[in-house]
């Protein structure tokens, strides 16, 4: 016969719907585990909590600590960074000796199918004398075009030629290997940041010597010039995509 105001919660003291059997007993109510009553010491939970935070802030505010936490976090991005880039370099280099084995074995098959391939026996190493001379001051720009586009034949040795070069610019020059720009089947785009771009940026008019090293195909055009022809060039727009040999025509300002 009595009423009793009550806020049913669950464990985590957030309102929750109970039912109860309005036929049951006052005794078989009281035998009901969510009905019995539970102190909770609040001052206790309160300040455990507040230890816990100071704590946390304490940690997050030490000036070393967020350096060292920031270093790590750093390191390991440069870690994983290095690892992929030597895993890809490596298959890269994987797929070059494994397409040249390939290339090298239709190159013995004679014509038709392998004579596009001749001139793939790659030498690797040369011997140059060493320079007497200091040849950090020159910049060497280095291309080897073999591969060009559909209906020019292939200019075999190219790809050799410019490695010889790069290797005697190395070691029979002196010249740095960051002043060396070395490009194989270099298209017109990229002949053109090179001259136009690169060497602008690196050279110092009057003091600097700069080697230019083709070997590729050329084509004569109109008043005595000759043309050095891009990968990607076609021989009947050489006057346009094409560049001069007179280096004066495109970059007056170098010194060679």
């Amino acid at each position: 016969g009595k009423q009793y105001a009550a806020v049913p919660t669950d464990t985590t003291f957030n309102q929750s719907v109970a039912s109860v059997d309005v036929g049951s007993s006052a005794s078989e109510l009281a035998s009901i585990p969510s009905l019995q009553q539970e102190t909770i010491d609040l001052g206790g939970l309160v300040e455990d909590q507040q230890a816990y935070f100071d704590a946390a802030l304490e940690y997050e505010v030490d000036p070393e600590i967020e350096r060292l936490r920031q270093q790590l976090a750093e390191s390991r991005a440069k870690l994983i960074t290095a690892s992929n880039r030597k895993a890809k370099q490596t298959e890269i280099e994987r797929l070059r000796e494994e397409n040249l084995r390939i290339q090298s074995q239709l190159a013995a098959l004679g014509d038709p199918e392998g004579d596009k391939y001749r001139g793939l026996e790659e030498k690797r190493q040369w011997k140059f004398r060493r320079a007497r001379a200091d040849g950090s001051d020159m910049i060497a720009v280095v291309i080897g075009n073999r591969s060009y586009a559909k209906g020019i034949p292939m200019v075999h040795y190219a790809h050799n030629d410019a490695k010889a070069m790069k290797q005697f610019a190395l070691e029979g020059l002196g010249v740095p290997e960051e002043n060396i720009f070395y490009e194989t089947d270099a298209t017109k785009g990229e002949t053109e940041g090179i001259f136009e771009v690169v060497l602008p940026n690196s050279v110092e008019a009057g003091e600097t010597d700069v080697l230019v090293y083709f070997s590729g195909h050329g084509i004569p055009v109109e008043g005595g010039d000759a043309m050095l022809l891009p990968s990607d060039a076609r021989p009947y727009t050489a006057q346009t995509t094409g560049y001069s040999r007179e280096i004066s025509r495109f970059a007056p300002s170098y010194v060679c």
